[in-house]
């Protein structure tokens, strides 16, 4: 029961600690495109841009659980079951992205070879937008989603490092005590792992904001 509450109470504190760093609304394109004012579209570009927005959709949803799963690694300390289950989660976000990456990348070569608009306008796309409620500046949801990632990220790269030292203070602590420097040297091995998955995490991010917010080929 402790544990649960704990668990729940970490999950609070993150989601407050992004809260306050963006806050009201943001621009997400519609996945059909712009299909008003009489303009001409085709079932082909109908049918593309859903899944293509779909795919877009499946993919931030994976790479958020890879986060997350990564954070889970670094509080896990030394409990068995909640390492396996962040080893297993971070597995499964990392093949699923590769899945939705692979799906966008489809999607766009078949809307090209078919005379479609191409997944790539889904991103592009200024006119019939979703208004949901976060806002960054420049009112743009690729702006919105690597800042709060970012955000989560620092986060739990914060997390990580107070783990690292606390590792390190239980082994100095430990006496002579072989169980509290085996859960010791845990701690620092879990979190040195998740340390290194937020780095690639944050790399990815990078890579992508330059890429897709920047506009650098």
């Amino acid at each position: 029961m402790k544990a649960r509450v704990r668990y729940i109470v970490e999950i609070v504190t993150v989601l407050l600690g992004l809260y306050p760093s963006r806050a009201l609304a943001f621009n997400i394109p519609n996945p059909l495109g712009n299909i008003s004012g009489g303009s001409s579209i085709s079932i082909i570009n109908v049918v593309l841009n859903v899944i293509g927005g779909f795919a877009g959709l499946f993919g931030l949803l994976a790479f958020s659980f890879l986060i997350f799963n990564a954070y889970k690694l670094i509080i896990a300390r030394d409990n068995p079951e909640l390492l396996k289950i962040a080893k297993d989660g971070i597995f499964n976000s990392v093949l699923a992205f590769i899945i939705a990456l692979l799906s966008f990348t489809i999607v766009s070569a078949v809307s090209s070879f078919l005379g479609g608009t191409g997944a790539n306008e889904i991103s592009n796309a200024n006119q019939n937008i979703l208004r949901p409620p976060i806002n960054v500046p420049g009112n743009d949801f690729k702006g919105a989603l690597v800042t709060v990632t970012t955000s989560f990220l620092g986060i739990s790269f914060i997390t990580a490092t107070l783990m690292l030292v606390y590792g390190g203070y239980q082994m100095i602590a430990a006496a002579g005590n072989e169980e509290m420097i085996t859960a010791g040297k845990t701690i620092v091995k879990w979190a040195v792992v998740g340390m290194l998955v937020i780095i690639l995490a944050y790399t990815i991010i990078s890579a992508l904001n330059q890429f897709f917010v920047s506009g650098t080929p």
